[in-house]
């Protein structure tokens, strides 16, 4: 790979779509359009827990405008199954989760199918419900899936290492602690929104959507419908966010296309942002109990933690994510992690950016600072006491390598930027609590997002014009992911990023390149990318070798040119070596080294103002460093650090999905409820810095970078929860941590 980088991390052009975007020409999800196309709206059901005893769509069908309903029983048969094992394409035995889709309706208006709605008829037979995962395990509670509510049985999950009681044995102090977190909702600026279209003459089903895997959605509803993949198309240009809420295929997809064969039209359907809120994927409410060994120096001696995880109705992902918070940043001597995933009569539980570690930062790095007051010490001088995990360690439960480790550096650089040992003090309970206070908390972050994996595979055509066109199938949704991967095909090509396009709307045109989630396109899709770009460099040397007289490995390539090392006035520019055929066209697909395990970190520092008559938080400054390996493109990365961080304060603060105890329903299925962070929310000042080391082949081949998009979510529970802990004396144990719990923390409610 290149020494000399002209374009990587020193890009700072527009994003490759930011015109399109600006001038309101992109196509986002719902502004495909179809001639002919009819609407679809979905029956969702009143009750938590109910046995569908009949359906009668009769009426519905009779009404003018009204062209087709799938009804349960139309898909009863179907084997294929969403999130896991257990989500049918229609619930024909019984409804699990209050809002759960019922049945289908295509009408020529979706005003007349939303009407449509409410003629069908059906007659449901009641169950009893339960809403909270540690009732759910209990003996006798009502049962969502046949063979209990433990999604596998028994722990889904168990990491173990040394000798727990022996370590507890040792300690001069134990310290409990339980944490919870809630339910939530990714509140995409986007609802999920679709138009399909199924040719019964050519065979050929298109689908037209706004997802983070489309060949996710192309492999799932072929499977479900029984067509061969290579008879579906998925075009998909992205940009209206995801965060895990639009990961691959789902009931709408497939029922659309049903109705598509059995109407004969393109059918569209745009979930409310009700309905998406119900409807989505949810951040899964997880409970902590842990318990930690320690000796009055403030050396850890073993850790213990039971993980609860509120699956809902439909398992997708688990809780074990969070674990890593615990055993992937310290490297304690001892620790048992245990984690159970438990159905409930709630919406399907999945992943929001960065899954289970924000909830597990919370638990854990709160837990932390709650020992080291308790001992008395810095919050930082404590966590660096515990054995962090430092270059050249392998994993202490796997023996794998760990390619780069940079917490202990994060945490230094946190440190310094914040001035850290100027601001903080511990809380002084000698002082009356008046008016506005100031503190500053921080936390430590580690996670396995931002690893490569498989599937990843990109295609580099070099044009005849000497420009490069990438065909690759990683979705973008607005995180400028076509400009990073543009900038690493430029770097290796020796071309400006201006004349490489990144080719990546639709299935028909790009290979499986795996979801964009778990942060892992940098590295998949990026070393993907820069293997193909690599090959077909291979060949321009080889061309110009030819042409030059000379050998490759005696040659540079420069700016659209390929030149003699030893004397650069001897050249030949890119576009005399593939302006005819045969064409250039690199291959390039990354399997990931075996036995090696990627980490990233990062440490966070939030200073916070508290208003103790109101209970109202202010988050005043932050600081945030997180190792990267290596910056691509620096706007595009600032801009995760800086939307992570303002998601997590929401998160932290005030986000959460109510549920009527007596009826299972949501109260609050609207963002004037579910409230994302206003702009008199963001911090007055955001500081980010880095750590770069970059990693080399077989790791990388895109010059060092590692995913990075979801961490800065989730050393943002910490931080914001030990700022508030260091500014009133009072840790908060549940989130968020709005102004009622402070008020009453503080005894004036």
């Amino acid at each position: 790979m290149s020494t000399q980088l002209n374009v990587v991390g020193k890009y700072m052009g527009p994003r490759l779509d930011g015109a399109a975007k600006i001038a309101g020409q992109f196509k986002f999800g719902d502004d495909f359009s179809l001639p002919g196309q009819a609407y679809m709206k979905m029956l969702k059901s009143p009750y938590p827990h109910a046995k569908i005893t009949a359906v009668d769509a009769s009426e519905a069908l009779a009404m003018k405008g009204v062209l087709g309903v799938i009804t349960p029983e139309d898909v009863k048969d179907n084997p294929y199954r969403l999130a896991g094992t257990t989500m049918m394409i229609l619930p024909y035995d019984k409804v699990r989760y209050a809002g759960e889709e019922v049945c289908a309706v295509a009408a020529e208006d979706p005003h007349v199918a939303e009407e449509a709605l409410s003629k069908i008829k059906v007659t449901y037979d009641p169950l009893p419900f339960v809403l909270d995962p540690e009732e759910a395990m209990k003996a006798g509670a009502p049962e969502i899936h046949t063979g209990g509510n433990l999604v596998r049985g028994g722990p889904s999950a168990t990491f173990t290492f040394g000798d727990t009681a022996a370590g507890m044995a040792q300690a001069d102090k134990v310290i409990e602690g339980r944490y919870e977190t809630v339910f939530n909702q990714h509140s995409n600026i986007e609802p999920w929104a679709g138009l399909v279209n199924w040719d019964t003459g050519s065979g050929r089903l298109d689908i037209y959507t706004d997802s983070q895997y489309m060949h996710g959605v192309r492999n799932g509803t072929a499977t479900a419908l029984g067509i061969p993949i290579s008879r579906v198309a998925v075009y998909n240009n992205g940009g209206s966010g995801g965060f895990g809420d639009k990961t691959g295929t789902h009931r709408w997809f497939i029922l659309a296309a049903l109705l598509s064969k059995k109407v004969g039209r393109p059918i569209k359907f745009r979930l409310t942002k009700e309905e998406n809120l119900l409807q989505g994927i949810h951040r899964y409410k997880v409970i902590y109990y842990i318990k930690t060994g320690v000796k009055n120096d403030g050396t850890v001696t073993a850790m213990e933690e039971t993980v609860i995880s509120d699956a809902g109705a439909y398992y997708y992902t688990g809780g074990s994510g969070a674990a890593l918070e615990t055993y992937a940043i310290y490297k304690f001597p001892n620790f048992k992690i245990t984690v159970y995933d438990v159905y409930t009569n709630k919406p399907r539980s999945g992943p929001r950016r960065c899954v289970g570690d924000p909830p597990g930062c919370f638990a854990i790095e709160t837990h932390m600072d709650k020992v080291a007051t308790t001992l008395g010490m810095n919050p930082m001088d404590f966590r660096k006491k515990n054995n962090m995990y430092v270059k050249g360690d392998k994993d202490q439960l796997t023996g794998n390598r760990i390619p780069m480790i940079e917490q202990p550096a994060c945490i230094d650089k946190a440190r310094q930027i914040s001035g850290w040992d100027t601001k903080w003090k511990p809380f002084d309970n000698s002082k009356p609590l008046k008016g506005v206070v100031h503190g500053i908390g921080m936390a430590n972050h580690c996670c396995a997002h931002g690893a490569g994996s498989l599937p990843n595979a990109a295609v580099v055509v070099m044009n005849p014009d000497g420009s490069a066109t990438v065909h690759v199938g990683a979705s973008s949704v607005g995180n400028g992911r076509r400009t990073q991967l543009a900038i690493i095909a430029a770097e290796h090509l020796g071309l400006p990023v201006e004349k490489v396009n990144i080719s990546n709307y639709s299935t028909i045109e790009s290979p499986d390149s795996g979801g964009t989630y778990g942060s892992r396109q940098t590295k998949s899709s990026g070393n993907a990318v820069g293997l193909a770009a690599l090959d077909a460099r291979d060949q321009l040397l080889d061309r110009a070798a030819a042409k030059l007289g000379v050998p490759k490995d005696q040659l540079s390539v420069g700016v659209e040119k390929i030149y003699v090392t030893a004397d650069p006035t001897k050249f030949v520019n890119h576009v005399d070596l593939v302006s005819s055929p045969p064409w250039i066209i690199g291959r390039g697909q990354w399997v990931p080294p075996t036995k090696t395990t990627q980490r990233t970190y990062a440490t966070h520092v939030c200073e916070v103002d508290v208003d103790t008559d109101t209970g109202l938080v202010k988050v005043t400054n932050y600081y945030a460093v997180h190792g990267v390996g290596r910056r691509i493109f620096v706007p595009g990365i600032e801009g995760q650090c800086h939307g992570g961080i303002i998601q997590g304060i929401g998160e932290v603060l005030q986000e959460e999905l109510l549920v009527d105890q007596p009826t299972g329903k949501f109260l609050n299925t609207s963002m004037l409820d579910h409230k994302m962070p206003a702009f008199t929310q963001v911090p007055t000042s955001i500081v980010t810095d880095w750590v770069e080391d970059p990693e080399s082949p077989p790791d990388s081949y895109n010059f060092g970078a590692k995913g990075f998009a979801e961490p800065p979510n989730a050393a943002t529970w910490g931080a914001v929860s030990n700022a508030i802990a260091n500014a009133v004396g009072v840790y908060f144990d549940t989130m968020p941590i709005t102004p009622e719990k402070i008020l009453k923390a503080l005894g004036k409610v």
